[in-house]
């Protein structure tokens, strides 16, 4: 099976962050403070891009920060925004549709803040987590407008966990 090849966010000013799968592994990926806003211009567009199969895929208007390959490189998820609503989707190597991810409910305890019940979050990023040596499961931060939760994320299935720990969650 073809894996997914030279992964880089890239905004409308020409700057380019590459993904680098060992370094990875051991911290977040690094964004430059001015990539997704840069004062006296505003937001930035965010653009992602990767090599299958000798084929460059190519995404944009991406939210940066729920954007990135699964541990296996053979899929990635999609964080994009529109009108203010995000929508988180996992996109197979070679670019086609592999699942939209259902937005779950919050599950933190509300301690008489934070989202409500009924509440879909208004965010969400994606990360791997180590699990043991060379073995990564990926977890998702679910935004609301004042509290946020992470949690575990199955990228094959498009589920979404439980917490990740009882300190898995806060509040802005």
């Amino acid at each position: 099976m073809d894996l997914i090849t030279d992964f880089e966010w890239y905004n409308n000013l020409g700057v380019v962050v590459k993904f680098d799968k060992v370094k990875y592994q051991e911290t977040f990926q690094i964004f430059p403070d001015d990539f997704g806003y840069v004062r006296g211009i505003g937001k930035t567009i965010i653009n992602i891009r990767w090599n299958y199969n000798g084929q460059p895929i190519v995404f944009t208007n991406v939210w940066y920060e729920g954007t990135l390959p699964t541990p296996n490189m053979d899929k990635v998820i999609v964080t994009t925004s529109e009108l203010g609503e995000y929508t988180t989707t996992i996109y197979n190597a070679d670019g086609s549709v592999h699942k939209v991810v259902e937005m779950p409910y919050p599950i933190m305890p509300n301690l008489g803040r934070g989202p409500t019940r009924d509440e879909k979050p208004e965010t969400s990023e994606v990360y791997w987590c180590r699990k043991k040596v060379d073995d990564y499961s990926m977890l998702i931060r679910l935004g609301y407008h004042d509290a946020w939760e992470e949690r575990y994320f199955n990228p094959e299935t498009g589920e979404i966990g439980g917490l990740r720990s009882d300190k898995s969650y806060g509040y802005y």
